[in-house]
C-alpha cells in the first residue's frame, strides 16, 4: 500500500520554468501499469479552468535512473491541443507542457514494458505566471500488474504546499 508524504517543503524546490515537485522513499511494490490521478487544483476544484497543466514528469528506480514509461494515454475525455499534448509531459524539455484541455483533470495512465518499482518521481508546474490556479495540489499514484486487478494505491498527497512563484 501507499502512505501520504513527504512531498512538501522540503520536496518542492524550483525548477526550469516551473516548480519542481520531488516526492520519494515511499513508495513499495513492482506494477506495470500506473495511474497518476490528479484530484484537486489550487483553489478547491476539481477541475482546472482551462486546461490542467504539467511541464514534465519523471519517474524512477532504486538506483535513482529515469524510468521512460512504454505508453502514456490521458484519462478518458483528456487530451490536449496539437502543440500541448500529454507526450510533452515525458519529453525532457521544460520548454514544452502538457495541456489537458478536454476534462481539465490533468489525469494519466501509464505503463513498462515489464514490472517496475516506482521509488520516486517528480513533476513541474507549467510555467505560465498567471495561471496558478492551475496547480495540483492533491493527487495520487497508483499501480496494477494486469487490467484486470484492482489500483493499489501507492502514495496519494493532500493540499501540498505548491508554491506559486514562477520563472519568468
Amino acid at each position: 500500500g501507499g502512505t501520504a508524504g513527504p512531498c512538501s517543503n522540503g520536496g518542492i524546490s524550483a525548477a526550469g520554468f516551473g516548480m519542481k515537485v520531488t516526492c520519494a522513499g515511499m513508495i513499495s511494490g513492482r506494477f506495470r501499469e500506473f495511474s497518476f490521478e490528479m484530484q484537486e487544483f489550487r483553489g478547491g476544484g476539481s477541475t482546472a479552468p482551462g486546461c490542467a497543466q504539467i511541464q514534465e514528469v519523471r519517474f524512477f528506480n532504486e538506483q535513482g535512473s529515469a524510468l521512460a514509461p512504454d505508453t502514456f494515454t490521458p484519462f478518458p475525455g483528456g487530451g490536449g491541443s496539437v502543440n500541448e499534448d500529454l507526450a510533452n509531459a515525458f519529453d525532457g524539455n521544460l520548454n514544452t507542457k502538457w495541456c489537458d484541455t478536454g476534462l481539465r483533470q490533468g489525469s494519466f495512465y501509464f505503463s513498462f514494458a515489464s514490472s517496475v518499482r516506482i521509488a520516486s518521481y517528480e513533476w513541474v508546474t507549467a510555467r505560465d505566471v498567471n495561471e496558478e490556479h492551475r496547480d495540483l495540489v492533491t493527487w495520487s499514484l497508483k499501480g496494477r500488474n494486469t487490467a484486470t486487478d484492482a489500483w493499489t494505491v501507492l502514495h496519494s498527497i493532500s493540499q501540498a504546499p505548491v508554491p506559486t512563484a514562477r520563472k519568468a
